[in-house]
């Protein structure tokens, strides 16, 4: 159809533990001999894993995609015409006949944190046109970006990088830039945070292991032979483990309770420091942090109005990133690639009824568009033509 056929076969089938070439990791940032030798020679990748096991961390980002992969979606057309209509139709059907394409949504945004994402299409030739049967999603590290922008699959066996075929693989690039063929994973900019919660965390349970349970004393008379104090110390161990222990007439013994709250809320105030640095990185502020500052409703309002420049900016990427590839390819094989390409558009408002959404409304009439009385009736649960005159 329109002289462009798609490449139906699986070129990225999953694989075992990812090859990963030296070289591959020096073009990457914090890949110096020091960074290795910190991480016991694991590369960048497997410390970006470990990274998004921390609670606090995998939370942050979980939180941001959210923001964008549950909004509505829509397809509208690249121009005013019956046929503009009917390609926009086509797409926005084959789309919504993608098996879990909101997964695959939510999947694109993990560029965020790992600087770029990867999803291969499995196309499918029906009667009435070239579909998606999958789009099938795929882990960042097996693929190379060059300089020109172009994706590359590290072979599993030879770890040689493989040319790609267009129109077979979409890579979402996080805030890219023109001439930085990697773009600036997340997870690097909370990467000291992060290894100084880590450790922070190490020294605190040693703290809590060391003066959480009372130490036990035994003194013991001179005559004592050594073989008489090892057998003391196995009792004082065993009547701190299970409190209760055999100890000879003449000795003593007694548990020095020791004070740790001050210790133990230096790493508490230093562990919440960090989790705040990583909150501001990832979700560009938080909420206790502010309130102290400027009281808690304009706290909340600042900080709603900073997560929803996010969201956007993260809906407006993952937009632009469809529209250049999976709706532009649809468009190519069905209609041809002289054809205008429909819009993939997210809803990345406020939701409908909320303050936020209201005070977008009150801007965009401050800028001259018109709201009907009717929507904004519907929106609110207003009563039309009852609107209060001031």
């Amino acid at each position: 159809m329109k002289g462009i056929k798609p490449i139906k076969k699986e070129l990225s089938a999953s694989v075992g533990a990812s090859f990963w070439l030296n070289n591959v990791l020096e073009s990457m940032p914090c890949s110096t001999p020091r960074f290795l030798q910190r991480h016991q020679g694991r590369d960048l990748w497997d410390v970006f894993n470990e990274m998004m096991h921390d609670p606090h961390i995998q939370s942050a980002f979980r939180s941001r995609r959210a923001g964008v992969a549950g909004r509505a979606w829509e397809v509208v057309t690249a121009e005013n015409s019956t046929h503009a209509r009917k390609v926009a139709d086509f797409t926005k059907e084959t789309l919504s006949l993608i098996p879990n394409f909101e997964h695959t949504l939510a999947h694109l945004l993990k560029a965020i944190p790992y600087g770029h994402s990867v999803a291969e299409i499995m196309w499918r030739i029906d009667k009435d046109g070239i579909r998606v049967d999958a789009a099938r999603t795929r882990r960042p590290e097996r693929f190379l970006l060059e300089a020109d922008g172009r994706l590359k699959l590290v072979e599993q066996d030879t770890g040689q990088a493989r040319e790609l075929p267009v129109r077979k693989f979409i890579c979402h690039r996080h805030e890219p830039q023109d001439d930085v063929p990697y773009s600036t994973p997340l997870l690097l900019s909370i990467y000291w945070p992060w290894y100084f919660k880590k450790h922070a965390q190490s020294f605190w349970m040693v703290l809590a292991e060391k003066f959480g349970i009372p130490s036990v004393i035994g003194r013991y008379p001179s005559h004592f032979t050594d073989a008489d104090v090892r057998s003391l110390v196995a009792a004082l161990t065993n009547l701190q483990q299970d409190s209760v222990a055999a100890v000879p007439q003449d000795t003593e013994v007694e548990l020095e309770n020791v004070q740790m709250s001050e210790k133990g809320s230096f790493f508490r105030e230093l562990l919440d420091f960090m989790n705040a640095e990583i909150s501001k990185t990832v979700l560009g502020g938080t909420l206790t942090q502010e309130v102290g500052k400027v009281g808690s409703y304009a706290a909340a309002r600042t900080h709603q109005e900073v997560r929803q420049e996010i969201v956007a900016s993260d809906a407006r990427l993952l937009q632009t990133t469809i529209n250049s590839t999976l709706v532009r390819w649809i468009t190519d094989f069905n209609y041809g690639p002289d054809v205008p390409a429909p819009h993939f558009v997210i809803d990345y408002l406020p939701a409908r009824g909320t303050p936020e959404f209201a005070q977008t409304l009150k801007t965009l009439s401050e800028m001259g568009y018109k709201v009907p009385e009717h929507f904004i009736a519907e929106t609110f649960g207003l009563p039309e033509g009852e609107k209060k005159n001031t």
